[in-house]
């Protein structure tokens, strides 16, 4: 057998493996599994995945064994935590969690919002790191004030409107009207040779490019939600009970997302993310309002972020 056919079929292997557990106990709900595996997902066919489909399964599965390890360093087990026993009392665990950080949390309301801004104008690089938030708003950085019935943070070339649970967050007021997107149907003929693209073929490659970009997004802004883990100190000094909290509501919520495909798709959203199968870009935008929609509905709401 030649190299070449050697090489063919290593490729076709690895395309078409499964998600690689390794030695972990814990397994994906079937359908946010078979999302992840599902040949024909836009990061799939991406042609920026040069494995295809099978570095979608090996960085959802990485994902998933790190949100494994971290539930289980919180919640103090050692059990499968994807067991229907285990994962039951992990999530009663976590709503304990939830209303237990609700009842803190009003008494420190303007310190945790400080503090919560504080920490997204420094993952964006608006703020200095040397600087918290009152040394900001003290030394003219940053402007406050009362603001639609939420509480304005006026930077000098964003303002950031922050509700902590003086009325409820209406998803729509974040949401951009999407152009009427146009479907494409790549050429049968469709090469990879710059050189040779048709107009049709570039639009194609700049839409996965898009898709790519988003993902890196997407990415960010879900590592985004343990930012706060780098001001331990500063939430101590708020009450040192909340750090825990955090951590145990943040690692089920992550859980969730690969074990209960049910409630993320009766909450409109897709708990394979990356990996879901859109025909359209406007399907996509629908998901990515869907989503939005129902997180924020969901969790943000039980959580006491939102009205």
């Amino acid at each position: 057998m030649r190299d070449s056919e050697i090489n063919r079929i290593i490729k076709k292997v690895i395309k078409e493996a499964p998600v690689d557990y390794g030695d972990y106990e814990e397994r994906m709900h079937p359908r946010s599994q078979a999302k992840i595996e599902d040949p024909e997902g836009i990061y799939a066919k991406n042609r920026g995945f040069r494995q295809g489909v099978g570095d979608v399964e090996r960085i959802a599965g990485n994902r998933f064994k790190e949100i494994v390890d971290y539930v289980k360093r919180y919640y103090g087990t050692d059990r499968n935590i994807t067991d229907p026993q285990v994962k039951m009392s992990i999530q009663m665990a976590q709503m304990q969690a939830v209303r237990q950080a609700m009842q803190i949390e009003p008494a420190h309301r303007e310190q945790l919002r400080d503090l919560a801004v504080e920490i997204a104008a420094k993952e964006e690089g608006w703020l200095p790191y040397a600087k918290s938030m009152e040394q900001a708003i003290e030394d003219g950085l940053v402007a406050k004030e009362e603001k639609q019935g939420g509480i304005e943070y006026q930077f000098d070339f964003i303002n950031i409107l922050t509700f902590l649970g003086e009325q409820r967050i209406d998803p729509n007021m974040f949401q951009m009207k999407p152009k009427e997107p146009k479907k494409l149907e790549l050429p049968k003929n469709f090469s990879f040779d710059i050189d040779e693209l048709t107009p049709e073929e570039e639009r194609q490659l700049e839409i996965e490019k898009r898709h790519v970009i988003n993902a890196l997004i997407q990415g960010k802004g879900k590592r985004g939600q343990f930012a706060y883990q780098m001001f331990k100190s500063r939430l101590d000094a708020i009450d040192p009970r909340l750090y825990d909290l955090y951590n145990k509501i943040m690692g089920a919520n992550d859980l969730m997302y690969f074990t209960d495909e049910d409630l993320i798709e009766s909450l409109g959203g897709n708990a394979a993310g990356a990996a879901g199968k859109m025909d359209s870009d406007e399907d996509e935008d629908e998901y990515n309002r869907a989503f939005n929609e129902g997180f924020q509905e969901g969790f943000l709401k039980g959580a006491g972020f939102d009205g």
